[in-house]
């Protein structure tokens, strides 16, 4: 009873928040309007987008998190007896926008995804982070390791996103087949660990260090990879971004919109400001990663 008065008063706290934001965007958007009735020509303006609300403009009070469907604890507590390793890479150039937005579909890896064949192939990775450690086992280790470009360039808009340049990789880049080989062996001992690899999404990731396993030859690497992968997690799974939003009283977001890194990490980690000041860094992102995944393989765990 007490955990069900807790849902509905969190429910209806977030219901007459959401109805007060709404009553001053609309006071907004009359008080400069000039009196003179109705006008086919201002009806006739396209409406602008109704934006995702973020999630600061959400939360009510401390986080307390609904319980998970059956659904969300099978896939985030599936098969973990060891440590997580969360990965995190950045890119030379960015995925291409598609309009519409592609519909939630089963990826490579057996993972929940938005991305379309092909959309990895023309991207180079240029940073990759990997942040290592069991829950509950102390602060976990971190890597990060940026990569030689071999016949490419950073375009203007990622360096803009993640502070790369093209000079940057020549001084610090490491070659290409070592990073991946490192990467693999850690892998490789996590799973033999009965550990998971894990990223707020993973077939982007994991994805992308596939195809430069392939560009690189390296075809073992590549078939130890994609078996440690398919046993993944995913923290972008819209089941697991439907159960949070709905934890913080977002009750009227559609399961369809993906809910970003950032966004988690302000839901779950309320205290990670310095984390979000370096987002979009392989090594940090890592371990706002493996911070998420804990978080949320620690709420699905009978209390």
């Amino acid at each position: 009873k007490e955990n069900l008065m807790y849902r509905l008063c969190h429910f209806y706290s977030a219901r007459v928040c959401s109805c007060i934001r709404r009553a001053k965007a609309a006071m907004a958007s009359t008080a400069g309007k000039r009196r003179g009735g109705f006008s086919l020509a201002a009806a006739a303006q396209p409406q602008p987008a109704k934006k995702t609300p973020k999630v600061k403009d959400l939360m009510v009070g401390e986080l307390r998190m609904l319980d998970p469907s059956s659904a969300v604890r099978d896939k985030l507590v599936h098969n973990i007896a060891g440590p997580i390793l969360a990965i995190d890479v950045e890119t030379h150039a960015f995925v291409p926008n598609h309009v519409p937005i592609p519909e939630w579909h089963t990826g490579r890896f057996g993972v929940q995804t938005k991305l379309l064949e092909g959309d990895l192939e023309a991207l180079h990775v240029i940073q990759v982070g990997w942040t290592c450690g069991e829950i509950g086992a102390g602060k976990p280790a971190q890597e990060a390791k940026y990569i030689k470009a071999n016949g490419f360039s950073i375009t203007t808009e990622a360096a803009a996103t993640h502070g790369i340049t093209d000079e940057h990789l020549a001084t610090y880049g490491m070659p290409m087949r070592v990073v991946l080989s490192e990467l693999v062996e850690v892998a490789r001992a996590v799973h033999q660990q009965q550990g998971r690899l894990c990223s707020h999404n993973l077939e982007f990731d994991a994805g992308l260090v596939a195809v430069e396993l392939a560009r690189a030859d390296m075809q073992e690497e590549a078939r130890v990879w994609a078996e440690i992968t398919r046993d993944g997690l995913c923290t972008m799974d819209p089941d697991v971004g439907y159960w949070v939003r709905k934890s913080i009283g977002a009750w009227d977001v559609s399961r369809n919109v993906p809910m970003r890194l950032a966004d988690m990490v302000r839901a779950l980690l309320p205290d990670a400001g310095a984390l979000l000041a370096r987002h979009h860094d392989a090594g940090n992102d890592s371990l706002m990663h493996w911070l998420v995944a804990t978080a949320l393989v620690r709420a699905c765990q009978p209390s």
